[in-house]
């Protein structure tokens, strides 16, 4: 009798986890609202480690028949274990609110320290500006160690300024900011000083 009820437990157990996997095969082209919904399933999976049940070695043989990038199953699993669940939890945002959040916004809230992470402002934030607008923010945040209304945009706060180039772009102008720190006494790791130099040496017409 005992093992009749184990198989009928296990029985049980593997339908759920096909049941999950189903849905995830369901929803992994549909990036809308149900992002969160398969961030949730794909905690699951790991949570109750419902691969082992089906039967895989491990969660990356599972993944692989999924067809699901590797790289956005482990950031939605991340998403859900350090953001949405903790909201959830805190009642800091509900489920609908959750739906309309933009994932890219999530990862520069995750760079945020957990106070404000989970504060409503700055969910707000994240769920109402756009990633270039929310960054700017964070980025203020972590150079300045001030909210964004204390200072953003005055000219002594800190800024980061990203230039996108290749990398033989990035060598070459390296290597100049060098000759020119050695040249004009400037630190060599003091790029801001150096750009800022350079910028001034230009415009002086020297």
């Amino acid at each position: 009798m005992p093992t009749e009820v184990a198989e009928q437990i296990q029985t049980q157990t593997k339908a759920y986890a096909k049941e999950v996997e189903k849905k995830l095969k369901a929803i992994n082209d549909d990036f809308g609202p149900k992002y969160w919904e398969m961030a949730e399933l794909i905690a699951e999976v790991h949570e109750k480690n419902l691969w082992q049940i089906l039967g895989y070695e491990n969660v990356k043989a599972y993944v692989e028949t999924l067809s699901i990038a590797k790289s956005g199953w482990y950031a939605k699993r991340r998403h859900w274990q350090e953001f949405a669940k903790i909201a959830l939890d805190k009642d800091v945002i509900t489920r609908a609110r959750l739906k309309r959040m933009p994932a890219q916004n999530v990862n520069h809230l995750l760079r945020l320290d957990e106070r404000r992470r989970f504060d409503q402002r700055w969910i707000e934030k994240a769920l109402t500006m756009k990633e270039s607008e929310f960054e700017e923010q964070v980025d203020h945040v972590l150079e300045n160690q001030t909210e964004p209304e204390e200072g953003l945009g005055k000219s002594e706060s800190r800024a980061t300024l990203k230039i996108d180039c290749s990398v033989g772009q990035k060598t070459f102008i390296l290597e100049s900011f060098m000759e020119f720190a050695k040249k004009n006494e400037i630190a060599t790791d003091d790029y801001a000083k150096i750009l800022e130099d350079l910028c001034a040496e230009w415009r002086s017409g020297n």
